[in-house]
């Protein structure tokens, strides 16, 4: 599939009925490989709903074939602008997105709740490749609607050696189309927004928290010109 001139190769990867988009734009270009879920409904087949199949099966398809709850059909996408903020760290310090990119990349990946088991998955993912998002230039930056306080105990008891930033309203959130699964659960998704504050993937899955490390820190590789490892 080519848009704008570039040549999209859609593949199924994952979970959650996730898609990556492989970019290529050409021989020459700086533009890498960009991951971000296809964000078009898939069209439901006639006559392969759930009426007559097991409870099982009608969950597997609506999760597959119907209204996947895993959509962020309002996700920011990359080639957009990540928009700027200023929100309180886990020490209650002020922390403004612009004045982090202009040291660097930034790598903003939005959770849902401090203490929770995928959420500890992630982080410590992140926390266990921190030197390898250094020396591609990057800063880690985690966000979620949990106090200063909870994410100071949750960043202490994990030794998480990056910044945790207290979204308390939401507001950011919404911002980055970042939109909530079954209407109750807070999405998780992550940016990789290089210095000029555009966006250069946007990766959603839920549960499949790992891969939103190794899906960030391979795109930076690429643009370091490093061969990615993990």
């Amino acid at each position: 599939m080519e848009v704008n001139g570039i040549d999209h190769t859609k593949t199924k990867s994952g979970l959650e009925n996730d898609f990556i988009f492989k970019c290529n734009p050409g021989h020459g270009s700086k533009q890498p490989w960009i991951c971000v879920r296809d964000l078009r409904r898939e069209p439901v087949k006639a006559g392969v709903g759930p009426s007559r199949r097991g409870l099982a099966s009608k969950l597997r398809w609506v999760l597959n074939e119907g209204m996947n709850p895993f959509h962020q059909s309002s996700l920011l996408t990359p080639g957009t602008p990540a928009p700027d903020f200023e929100l309180p760290d886990q020490h209650g310090q002020p922390v403004r997105l612009s004045d982090r990119l202009s040291h660097g990349w930034v790598v903003l990946f939005f959770y849902p709740k401090d203490h929770s088991p995928v959420c500890t998955t992630q982080v410590c993912a992140f926390r266990n490749a921190h030197d390898d998002f250094r020396d591609a230039g990057a800063e880690v930056i985690g966000i979620s609607s949990d106090s200063i306080d909870s994410h100071r105990r949750f960043s202490e008891h994990h030794q998480l050696p990056f910044t945790l930033v207290a979204d308390a309203d939401g507001k950011v959130r919404a911002q980055y189309g970042v939109s909530k699964t079954f209407g109750l659960l807070p999405g998780r998704v992550t940016f990789v927004i290089a210095p000029d504050r555009t966006i250069r993937m946007a990766y959603p899955s839920q549960f499949n928290a790992k891969a939103h490390m190794e899906k960030a820190l391979h795109l930076l590789k690429w643009e370091a010109g490093k061969t990615p490892t993990r």
